[in-house]
């Protein structure tokens, strides 16, 4: 029997010594220990106590080789990692993020943190970007754009508690005093939310607002919330004065907190106001008296339509407005038009289904963008229908961008007087669905031949063949379609466009999507 340890000369000179070399038993004896009756001799077992040694010598010094190249192959994976990190930081000097001007890697920073940083949020973008190397943190500090898109929660659930000890509070106050300071004097065009502080009780926003009180000559958009925080008297926003006037651009919340906000004097006429959001219902019967001359943008929630009437009289320069109607209340008979003659952006939702609705007192001549949302039940108003295109016809306005949502009845002589149109949106309840004249009108060009982006969406009654030939017989024009998207399409009586349309699509639109 052969039993032996094979090795090669060249890892014996590595290891700076000898291995143990084969050995050899007889075959008779071999044959007798098989033999499990067999009782070695005297001499027998003295040579195989001899051999035994021998062989557990051999295996002591191969296991302490093994134990030495072990160690050393340790010591090689540590050098070798270690050699890893500093590739790694030679190699990110050649990096070419940092061949980019720091004018555009900041510009790289605005984008990735975006608009809204919120400072409840495990990681914060700026706090994490400054964070990574000496350059960048200079660089980041050296941005103080970067540090004005933060935002506060406004659930006292994700807050916890109104005490700060027990609450996000007690990491969000000194985020906030950090990006306040990091972001210099630029105005801060977030949301000011203001509620009162009683002696009791401080609301959560209220611990927000006793850090940004040093900063009121920054203030752009003032929130006044409506909750059991709320201001209830003029002397509720005591803790502005002695402050710097407050700039705002903006101002949002109740009509009757607004108006005490006009009440307590601190604003001083709000020189600088354009942009109002009349965001709560409850008190429609009161007109704020704030500087509406001066007004271009203007947003009412749940409003009826002679509040509506009453504002827009006193807004001669309103540029946009967007405004959600309720049934009650009727504007006048006979109550005359208001003309706005620099209104440039409409959006009105409703679901008013009296004759005297919004758009029947008001001219808009100079209307480039409308959206009309149908709210409610869907039944055909004649009412609805033959407003719009009054409201058109007395306008005279080209539109650019019209957008219809769930509309309940449609004039396609309304439509096709609207030739300026470029963008057109039209999202279909099942009891009006897009149907298969209105895409013939547009291949024909009857309606719309300045279109470059359609839109569709909900019940549609055509063929996705038939918006292949819309694509290329408006191709075919010279006037084709550089956008066309479907969203969450319903084809009545088919489960969905034929299967090439939207490959065939893609080949004939620039960008086309389509959204189940």
């Amino acid at each position: 029997m052969q039993v032996g340890v094979y090795h090669d000369l060249e890892y014996e000179q590595r290891c700076a010594m000898e291995l143990p070399t084969d050995f050899y038993h007889s075959e008779d004896f071999e044959h007798r220990l098989c033999d499990n009756c067999y009782v070695p001799s005297e001499m027998e077992a003295q040579s195989m106590l001899s051999a035994l040694e021998r062989t557990q010598g051999y295996w002591s010094q191969i296991e302490a080789v093994i134990d030495q190249q072990e160690r050393l192959l340790d010591l090689l994976k540590g050098s070798r990692n270690v050699l890893k990190n500093v590739l790694d930081v030679q190699r990110s000097y050649m990096a070419p993020i940092r061949r980019l001007p720091q004018e555009i890697l900041s510009e790289i920073m605005e984008w990735a943190c975006g608009d809204d940083v919120d400072l409840s949020a495990p990681l914060c973008a700026p706090l994490a970007l400054a964070a990574v190397c000496k350059t960048w943190r200079a660089i980041a500090l050296a941005c103080p754009k970067l540090w004005t898109t933060w935002s506060t929660p406004d659930d006292e659930d994700l807050l916890g508690s109104v005490w700060p000890e027990t609450s996000k509070l007690s990491m969000i106050i000194p985020r906030l005093e950090i990006f306040l300071a990091r972001s210099g004097n630029l105005p801060l065009v977030q949301p000011i939310k203001y509620e009162h502080q009683s002696y009791l009780l401080k609301p959560p926003n209220a611990w927000f607002l006793d850090v940004l009180l040093h900063h009121t000559q920054r203030w752009q958009h003032l929130q006044i919330i409506n909750s059991s925080f709320s201001v209830q008297h003029p002397q509720d926003f005591a803790v502005l004065k002695g402050k710097p006037v407050p700039p705002l651009h903006a101002l949002s919340g109740d009509a009757r907190h607004l108006q005490l906000a006009v009440d307590s004097g601190v604003f001083r006429d709000f020189p600088r106001l354009r942009v109002v959001m009349l965001l709560d219902p409850n008190h429609t019967q009161i007109i704020p008296g704030l500087p509406w001359n001066q007004i271009q943008i203007l947003a009412m929630n749940e409003v009826t339509i002679m509040y509506v009437l009453e504002i827009l009289r006193q807004c001669p320069n309103l540029r946009t407005i967007g405004l959600k109607v309720e049934t009650q209340g009727h504007a006048p008979i006979g109550d005359g038009v208001v003309n706005l003659p620099n209104l440039v952006n409409i959006r009105l939702d409703t679901n008013a289904t009296n004759s005297y609705d919004t758009l029947a007192h008001i001219t808009a001549p100079a209307l480039h963008n409308f959206t009309f949302r149908w709210e409610g039940h869907h039944q055909s108003n004649s009412t609805l229908s033959d407003s719009l295109p009054a409201f058109l016809s007395r306008s005279s306005c080209a539109l650019r961008n019209l957008t219809l949502h769930r509309p309940s009845s449609l004039d396609y002589a309304v439509l096709a007087s609207q030739r300026d149109v470029t963008n057109f949106r039209w999202y279909a309840v099942e009891d009006l669905p897009v149907p298969v004249d209105f895409v013939a009108k547009l291949t024909t060009l009857e309606l719309f031949p300045r279109l470059e982006r359609l839109e569709l969406g909900g019940f549609v009654a055509f063929r996705g063949g038939d918006l292949v030939n819309l694509a290329k017989a408006r191709m075919a024009a010279g006037c084709p379609l550089q956008v066309l998207k479907l969203e969450a399409v319903k084809v009545l009586g088919r489960p969905g466009l034929e299967d090439d349309a939207p490959d065939r699509l893609e080949g004939l639109v620039p960008v086309f999507e389509m959204s189940v």
